[in-house]
C-alpha cells in the first residue's frame, strides 16, 4: 500500500519517491482508494512521473487511457518527453490523429519519433488524412537533417502502401 496520499503525491518535490510509489501501485495490480493515477499524470510537472503513471495506468488497464494519452501528447508541455505516452498508445492500438503524428516526426525527440513511426505502421488512415500528411512529409524527405529525412521517407512510404 502506498505510503503517500494522492495530495502528497501531487505536492511533493521528491520525484523519485513519487515514481517508487507509482511502481508499487502497479506491482500490487490495483489502484488503492484515494489514488487517481490519471489525475496525477495530467497534473504533475515531472515528465518522469507522468511517464511512470502512464505505464502504471496501462498495466492496470484503467478505462479511457487512450483518450488521456492523446490529450497529453497534444499538450505543448509534453514536447520532448512524449515517447512513453506514444508507447502506451501503441500498446493500446489507439487511433492517434495523423496530423499529431506528423508534428511529432518533425518537432519531437528521437524516442517520440520512433514511437510515432510505429503508430504509422499500425494504423489505417483515411484518404484525406493521407493526402494532407503526404503534402507535409514529401518536402521533409529532402531535409538536410538526415534523421528527419529518413523518418519522413519512411512515414510517406507507409502512407502510400496503405
Amino acid at each position: 500500500m502506498p505510503e503517500l496520499s494522492f495530495d502528497d503525491l501531487l505536492a511533493t518535490d521528491d520525484e523519485q519517491k513519487i515514481i517508487e510509489e507509482i511502481r508499487s501501485i502497479a506491482k500490487i495490480g490495483r489502484l488503492p482508494a484515494g489514488i487517481d493515477l490519471k489525475k496525477l499524470a495530467w497534473e504533475t510537472r515531472f515528465p518522469r512521473v507522468r511517464n511512470a503513471a502512464a505505464m502504471a495506468i496501462l498495466a492496470l488497464g484503467v478505462p479511457n487511457t487512450a483518450e488521456l494519452m492523446i490529450k497529453l501528447v497534444n499538450r505543448a508541455d509534453t514536447k520532448g518527453t512524449r515517447g512513453t505516452l506514444l508507447y502506451v498508445l501503441n500498446e493500446l492500438k489507439a487511433a492517434v490523429p495523423l496530423d499529431t503524428l506528423v508534428d511529432i516526426l518533425v518537432n519531437d525527440s528521437y524516442e517520440a519519433q520512433e514511437e510515432a513511426i510505429n503508430l504509422f505502421r499500425n494504423r489505417r488512415f483515411s484518404e484525406r488524412e493521407r493526402t494532407d500528411a503526404l503534402s507535409k512529409l514529401r518536402p521533409l524527405k529532402r531535409s538536410k537533417d538526415r534523421h528527419l529525412s529518413l523518418l519522413a521517407s519512411e512515414a510517406a512510404d507507409l502512407l502510400i502502401q496503405q
